[in-house]
């Protein structure tokens, strides 16, 4: 577990934990429900490439669309605010593909209507999957933190 920094709110230790302490609960829940939401987003993706389920569930493939943009935000936003150098994060590979998994759904509720005809939007969406590949390597980190924690508790 973290230490909580001189003079961090309750909260702001809270969210820290939350988001970058790999033995926190919470952080095991948060990583698995944004697993769910990149596959639950990808699937959705694909599914709505069928004609027929788009022109048949709109409403659904709306829903699981924004709720799956608000949880990779708070994601982003969270990435971001705990990274020791947030500018190089905004520029870095894996802020660049969580921008780019979000960026597309807010210039859609934006209605840039010269823009949304193409299929520029729904394809950048397909980066999400690229998530998927952070999330592999953050759960090799965590292993790795594990195993040296508890390796260094058996000497």
């Amino acid at each position: 577990m973290i230490e909580a920094v001189q003079g961090e709110s309750k909260i702001k230790f809270f969210l820290r934990e939350t988001f970058t302490d790999p033995l926190c609960p919470r952080f095991q829940l948060w990583h698995n429900l944004v697993n769910f939401f990149i596959f639950l987003s990808c699937a959705s993706l694909a599914l709505e490439t069928v004609e027929e389920y788009s022109q048949d569930y709109p409403l659904i493939f709306d829903i699981i669309e924004f709720t799956s943009v608000a949880f990779f935000t708070v994601d982003y936003l969270q990435s971001w605010y705990f990274s020791p150098n947030r500018a190089r994060y905004l520029v870095s590979f894996w802020g660049l593909v969580d921008l780019l998994s979000i960026l597309p759904s807010y210039l859609m509720i934006i209605n840039l209507t010269a823009l949304q005809g193409t299929k520029v939007f729904r394809l950048l969406r397909v980066i999400r999957v690229l998530r998927v590949l952070k999330l592999a390597r953050e759960a090799m980190r965590q292993d790795r933190k594990s195993t040296r924690l508890n390796s260094s508790h058996t000497d």
